[in-house]
């Protein structure tokens, strides 16, 4: 019964690999940004190339192979994020100003019934409108990478000797 537990740890070992890989989301080719001291690295983007163990390995301006351990911190790029609603927002404010006081300074300044206030009003709606047409154009021409903080302690492969000369594997997957 002793050789059962020895047979599932060199069965599954060989896999660790692609179960860590699997449970960090990472695919090769994908662009990481990491930082770890031991390294120097602060905030430095490398592109995946696997797992070996305990330890990333990926290329930059050079290979480089970092244990999980020394890792502070670790960024997965998600794609681009673009500015839309936010350009959106902010030109919609800023028409509906600028609307508000041409809407205002275009009325006789004795006329202070209907006509000022459908000026005002038509001004403000009007140009915020465009304003906000405006706004969501520019920032959809603004974009950003979108990074994606992967907890660290979020997978956990390792395997450790029990009393009786066995030996156990053990796997953590946090969601």
């Amino acid at each position: 019964m002793r050789i059962a537990p020895l047979l599932g740890l060199l069965v599954l070992a060989p896999y660790s690999n692609v179960l860590a890989q699997h449970a960090l989301g990472l695919v090769p080719g994908q662009r990481l940004r990491l930082t770890a001291p031991a390294l120097g690295a602060h905030d430095q983007q490398f592109r995946y190339v696997g797992v070996r163990r305990d330890t990333l390995l990926l290329t930059g301006d050079t290979a480089v192979a970092c244990p999980f351990s020394d890792l502070t911190r670790l960024e997965i790029l998600q794609g681009q994020r673009t500015y839309k609603w936010p350009g959106a927002v902010l030109g919609l404010a800023a028409g509906a100003l600028i609307g508000v006081g041409l809407g205002y300074a275009f009325t006789a300044d004795d006329d202070w019934g209907i006509a000022r206030h459908n000026a005002v009003l038509g001004g403000g709606i009007g140009l915020g409108i465009v304003g906000a047409g405006v706004g969501a154009l520019v920032g959809q021409s603004i974009k950003t990478d979108a990074w994606k903080e992967v907890p660290l302690d979020r997978l956990r492969v390792s395997a450790f000797p029990l009393r009786g000369g066995r030996f156990a594997l053990g796997m953590s997957v946090t969601f």
